[in-house]
């Protein structure tokens, strides 16, 4: 019995908390439900990102289907589907209702003299329900094609006219989604449907509207990483390690136990974040240190003991001042000699901090590469997206909507004859962050089949200097001894040397390749062991 009142007064602290929640209903067309069948809820759709934006004490429903009318007497009537049934068993505390896109069709719009009293029974049958929730009339967006013989002269000269009328006389609130929308056609992606920035926007529409009085606007602004082709020099090795600022995360710096880089910022900067990304995952201990005057160092990130390091490292901190930042390898694990850093990012101080964006090539071919797209957070409790483009000064697309991950993976491909960015968001308690654009780089010799190695097997590294003149180095490694060729070819495909043609042992190689006699241009070079390829490409500039 005691067991019993105990489970009792959990479920109704339970049903408490949660009778606690506001609850927003959303009521709409195809617009509303997104892409995915109702009752499935779609991670994109509005509804969705709303609830992301007003956070906790809400719970906000998705009750959109596609095709619905307004009208009893449409095509297909909101009244006879199980989403109004649902959505009247919702409880809501408000409800948001945006028809009459589809009523516009010809053969809905017959029957426009009933729109109107049609609508009000709607709002009529909402506010009948013992919850008496509060309505808010949507105007619908523009629709700036025919497509499904929707009319957007209808919905802007006819329906909305009504709809006002209805608002004014049923007192309902309204969220003006047709001025909101007019003139960013860019924003749908078949002039009737939002893009995923679309759904963004519309909810961020909604949440102005439906937002507590003390709750936060939206602050948006882009990450800083004060290191960003700032100068790099190193305690024991002669290579340059510049390439752990310069933005590319083909340019390695090899560091070994007791090694040591400086990053000089150029100037004083409030600091709070550490971003290390690897070539691979690798377990070492290091720290941090900071310096206003490269004289008197603080340890702000203590990570000596040998930790779990994966191949995006973000280490945060309570805001320091610095202008000389100091990363020191303590220890590596045995069987290693070195660890392989791509970047080191250090962000000037911020409420919150982008995703890092990094990915692998896994195939490449004379036509395209294939390559694993990783958006890793930089915090915890907030939601990641990117953006991706094929022409650095076009209108990026949405690869994902907002979502509550640590990690989003995915499989993309890229034609051999263009160029893809990428960036990432993350959002929030408010903010919204934007990341540095990442270019997708990658090399293919024409006509010929690249496969990227299993990571055990050998690795090619991307050639220092690149751009060059006269000479660069070409870097790589073998895990065990092989037959391996090194052969350089021209934007045609054009074989124009091979240097290097034999048996060698394992460990790292480096050769250098001279561009003397050879005319300024684009050039690819292709290391083959065993029978297995993988290509970069170099440019040389005389």
């Amino acid at each position: 019995m005691k067991n019993y009142l105990i489970i009792m007064l959990c479920i109704s602290l339970i049903g408490a908390v949660y009778a606690d929640d506001i609850r927003i209903s959303c009521v709409g067309n195809s617009i509303t439900q997104y892409k995915v069948e109702y009752p499935g809820n779609d991670q994109n759709a509005y509804p969705t990102q709303l609830g992301i934006l007003l956070g906790e004490g809400y719970v906000v429903q998705n009750f959109g289907h596609h095709s619905k009318t307004a009208l009893k007497n449409g095509d297909v009537p909101y009244w006879d589907a199980q989403v109004l049934t649902d959505a009247l068993n919702s409880e809501p505390d408000i409800v948001t209702i945006m028809l009459g896109t589809n009523d516009s069709k010809p053969v809905n719009w017959a029957f426009k003299d009933e729109f109107k009293d049609d609508y009000i029974a709607l709002i009529d049958t909402f506010r009948s329900l013992p919850s008496n929730p509060e309505i808010y009339v949507c105007l619908p967006a523009p629709a700036t094609s025919s497509k499904y013989t929707i009319s957007g002269d209808t919905i802007a000269n006819e329906i909305i006219p009504i709809l006002l009328e209805i608002i004014q006389e049923k007192n309902t609130k309204m969220i003006d989604c047709h001025t909101f929308f007019t003139g960013k056609e860019y924003l749908s992606y078949d002039g009737i449907h939002p893009t995923l920035e679309g759904c963004w926007q519309y909810a961020l529409l909604f949440y102005e509207t439906l937002k507590a009085e003390d709750a936060p606007e939206i602050q948006s602004f882009t990450d800083v990483n004060l290191a960003l082709n700032r100068p790099v020099t190193a305690s024991q090795t002669a290579e340059p390690p510049d390439n752990v600022t310069d933005g590319s995360l083909h340019t390695i710096w090899y560091g070994q136990s007791g090694e040591n880089i400086t990053i000089d910022l150029g100037a004083v900067e409030s600091v709070d974040m550490f971003q290390m990304v690897h070539q691979a995952e690798v377990h070492y201990g290091y720290f941090i240190e900071v310096s206003e005057d490269n004289a008197t160092w603080t340890t702000v990130v203590d990570a000596s003991d040998n930790p779990d390091t994966l191949t995006v490292s973000s280490q945060g901190t309570d805001p320091v001042n610095a202008q000389y930042v100091r990363l020191t390898l303590t220890c590596l694990d045995p069987g290693i000699n070195q660890i392989k850093l791509s970047e080191i990012r250090v962000l000037k101080t911020a409420p919150v901090h982008a995703p890092v964006i990094t990915y692998d090539v896994i195939r490449v071919t004379s036509k395209l590469a294939q390559f694993q797209l990783y958006v890793n957070t930089a915090m915890e409790g907030g939601y990641i997206k990117y953006y991706y483009d094929y022409d650095i000064n076009g209108i990026y697309e949405n690869g994902i909507g907002y979502r509550l991950q640590d990690v989003y993976m995915t499989t993309q491909s890229v034609r051999y004859d263009m160029d893809k960015y990428l960036y990432a968001r993350y959002y929030k308690d408010g903010y919204e962050v934007t990341s540095d654009t990442l270019k997708f780089e990658y090399a293919v010799v024409s006509g010929v089949e690249s496969e990227a190695p299993a990571p055990d097997q050998f690795m090619l590294h991307q050639n220092y200097p690149n751009p060059f003149n006269p000479a660069t180095n070409i870097a790589y490694e073998l895990q065990t001894s092989a037959r391996v060729r090194l052969t350089v070819y021209d934007c045609l495909g054009k074989e124009v040397s091979q240097p290097i043609d034999g048996l060698q042992h394992a460990g790292t190689h480096n050769f250098q390749f001279s561009g003397k006699g050879l005319s300024s241009g684009q050039y690819f070079y292709t290391l083959e062991v065993d029978g297995r390829q993988i290509s970069k490409r170099m440019i040389l500039i005389k």
